[in-house]
């Protein structure tokens, strides 16, 4: 073999031993291997491809809970039920007021976003009253021009459902016309706490709270002689609320609602009055009065 020969194919044995430029390509796990490219998270499993909430499993992208708008306004019209009761020192019955369904009606508009609400509403009508005279003598009659109004407003904290509010109540208990009927009207501010949880569908959503009201500067008036007010004790109340809205469409929807309201009165100290010309004593007896209200109404949202 000559030397050319032999210097060939040492050229041979040694290209063929040497790697070539780029064979890197081949061996290294950039290309097939590496996990960027089938194996990586971010092109089949990662889960902002198919299975992040943001594609098919967010409520936003099929059903209303992104695009639902965040305020709306109710306006609705309602029926009231009134069950009043007065107590003597020994908790038996003085005297009631009483309503059925129809008798007491009124109207409302409430407001409600993320984090602010506000409702106030009016009603007006007859009860009936069922108890004494001052001589003892028994007496039953229907009392006309009786209303209740109501304002209230507040923040309702959106992640954990805390409601906190102001309120102002005001209830005329009516007279019948008759000589010696007189009208009594209770008023107070109040601070309302409470709890709402909401429940939604694509097209619906209930939201049930139930709160506690503390009421301060308590009073009532009594249109009799002198017309004395009386400074009443302690006041509190409860109040649950069943809303339900049913959604026409983006912006409308149809409200219905369940409303139940107890307040106690501790009652008050004794008052001097003048009727007639004489001076009488008198006090305010521990009262409890429930009111139920039956709501339908339209809401608008946007």
């Amino acid at each position: 073999m000559g030397i050319k020969n032999c210097l060939k194919l040492a050229l041979v044995v040694s290209v063929g031993v040497m790697p070539a430029v780029g064979a890197e390509v081949v061996g290294y796990r950039g290309y097939k291997n590496y996990k960027s490219y089938r194996d990586y998270k971010s092109y089949r499993d990662y889960k902002s491809y198919r299975d992040y909430k943001s594609y098919r499993g967010y409520r936003g992208y099929r059903g209303v809970v992104k695009t639902a708008p965040l305020s709306s306004w109710t306006l609705y019209t309602y029926t009231l039920k009134l069950n009043y009761r007065e107590f003597d020192s020994n908790s038996r019955v003085l005297d009631r007021d009483y309503s059925q369904w129809g008798e007491l009606n009124g109207v409302g508009i409430r407001y409600s976003d993320p984090l602010f609400y506000f409702f106030g509403e009016v009603a007006r009508g007859q009860d009936h009253y069922e108890g004494a005279t001052w001589s003892g003598d028994p007496l039953s009659n229907t009392q006309r021009g009786v209303y209740l109004w109501e304002i209230e407003g507040g923040i309702r904290e959106p992640t954990t459902g805390i409601i906190v509010g102001l309120g102002y109540r005001v209830w005329n208990r009516g007279n019948s016309g008759t000589p010696g009927d007189y009208d009594e009207i209770y008023y107070w501010s109040y601070l309302n706490f409470g709890y709402s949880y909401s429940l939604k569908g694509r097209k619906w959503e209930f939201s049930p709270s139930i709160s506690y009201q503390k009421a301060f500067a308590p009073r009532m008036k009594a249109y009799l002689g002198n017309n004395p007010e009386f400074d009443l004790r302690r006041v509190t109340g409860v109040r649950i609320e069943l809303p339900f809205n049913y959604y026409l469409g983006p912006q409308i929807g149809l409200y219905a609602g369940y409303k139940l309201e107890m307040w106690n009165v501790e009652g008050s100290g004794p008052t001097t009055t003048i009727i007639n010309g004489k001076n009488y004593t008198l006090y305010e007896p521990p009262s409890r009065s429930i009111t139920q209200n039956l709501t339908v109404g339209i809401t608008i949202r946007f």
